[in-house]
Order: structure tokens, then sequence, then C-alpha cells
């Protein structure tokens, strides 16, 4: 996924991703977005009900400067249709972001 940015918000979707998905890590490429700019990668389930979490593949991390940044989360199960989202932290924060999900549907039989 590959999106420019100028922040408006802080959370964005980046994708949907269907029930069944096994999510086995994620990284971010980022370009220098600003000064005390942090971004983490998360999910939010479709429906709105509680059960996703904003850095439940990514923590916060800086993004001050150009970087990548891996995932070191467990492998994750999401039985619900859901988004990945990246949410903004910290100041203003403007530029390139890529990120990279990998994954395997696996459907929900």
């Amino acid at each position: 996924m590959r999106v420019a940015w100028g922040w408006r918000r802080p959370k964005r979707r980046l994708v949907k991703l269907f029930a069944g998905t096994k999510l086995f890590g994620a990284k971010i490429i980022n370009a220098a977005l600003g000064a005390g700019s942090t971004v983490s990668l998360g999910y939010e389930l479709v429906d709105g009900t509680a059960g996703g979490a904003a850095a439940a593949l990514i923590a916060a991390t800086s993004t001050a400067a150009a970087a990548r940044t891996e995932s070191n989360s467990a492998l994750l199960l999401v039985l619900a249709v859901f988004y990945i989202t990246a949410t903004i932290g910290g100041g203003p924060a403007s530029g390139q972001l890529d990120a990279v999900i990998l994954f395997e549907h696996r459907g929900t039989l």
C-alpha cells in the first residue's frame, strides 16, 4: 500500500481484509514526516465493535527521520472483517508512507 498523506485526521484506514485472515507481520517504510511525529499500525473491525488495536502490528515509532520499521508482533488471526489502520501521533506529519502487510486469507470455516 502506498499513500501520500497531508495529515488532517490522526487515523487512516489503509485496506479492508476479510474474516479469517491471518496476519504474519508488517513493515512501514517512511520518509521524514515531521519533527515529533509517530506512526503506529494496527486494525479495527468494520462493524465498529471492540476487538481491534491501533498498535497491534507496530507500536508508535518515530517518523521524524526516514526509516524502515518491522513488526515484532505475534501472529494474529482475525475472525471478523477489518481494516488495517495507520495512526499518527505527536506533531504534525506530511509525506510518504509505505505499509507492507504479510497475510493469508484462511476463511472462517
